[in-house]
């Protein structure tokens, strides 16, 4: 697996927070398609979410909660929604990048999908310096300073499917974000109401996977006709 860091001044096209997902040309199972839909729940009572320290830096703001584990009226966010890899057919992955946001000492988003190929850009909007260092498994892929208003940080290789590619902030230790890889385009990742849908899914049968940096992950299996499908996972 190669390593290779790009670092670009602008990249045309990328205006605001774009959450990009991958789409190619598909070998899968049917001609005919459907979504995947349900919702993350919360089984018991939520953990609570530990105030941040951020008097290290007055750039951060004065109130930050912990996004270890984000949960609203019983619904989870942040868990990654995805066919399992290997078996969803062949796929190019787009040349667009994914974006994570550097914003109130805050990456956002904190966990975000991408297929095999597609790079991912880093943009710091704050008004101090952040250092990010990325990480796949415990493996250090790159660690570099980001003053402010520097270009954003392209990295067009992060990894393998299967793999997650994580951001930390060695200046602000509370910064996390999570970036699983697949070898398609079929994921998702819940949101505050615990939703997620995977849209254009060919008709068959999969395994359809749910993985949440801390609470780990689980496994349901789907039929997709027509009329798409639905599914549902409780954590804890």
């Amino acid at each position: 697996m190669s390593k290779s860091l790009v670092l670009a001044t602008s990249l045309l096209g990328l205006g605001g927070l774009a959450l990009v997902a991958a789409s190619g040309q598909s070998s899968a199972q049917g001609k005919a398609s459907g979504a995947i839909s349900g919702t993350i729940q919360f089984s018991g009572k939520a953990p609570a979410r530990k105030a941040v320290d951020t008097s290290s830096d007055a750039a951060c703001g004065a109130k930050q909660e912990s996004d270890t584990v984000v949960v609203t009226k019983g619904k989870l966010r942040d868990v990654h929604v995805r066919i399992k890899n290997g078996t969803a057919g062949k796929h190019k992955a787009s040349t667009a990048p994914v974006v994570i946001e550097q914003t109130g000492c805050v990456y956002l988003p904190h966990v975000v999908g991408a297929m095999v190929g597609q790079p991912v850009a880093i943009r710091n909007k704050d008004k101090t310096m952040h250092n990010v260092h990325a990480y796949i498994g415990k493996e250090t892929w790159f660690n570099r300073s980001q003053p402010k208003g520097a270009p954003d940080i392209v990295e067009r290789d992060t990894g393998e499917a299967g793999e997650v590619f994580e951001l930390k902030c060695n200046v602000h230790a509370w910064m996390h974000s999570y970036m699983p890889i697949t070898d398609h385009p079929y994921f998702d990742v819940s949101g505050s109401d615990g939703a997620f849908t995977i849209k254009n899914v060919p008709a068959g049968s999969y395994t359809l996977e749910a993985w949440h940096p801390t609470l780990g992950l689980k496994s349901t299996k789907v039929t997709v006709g027509k009329a798409g499908a639905t599914a549902s996972f409780t954590y804890p």
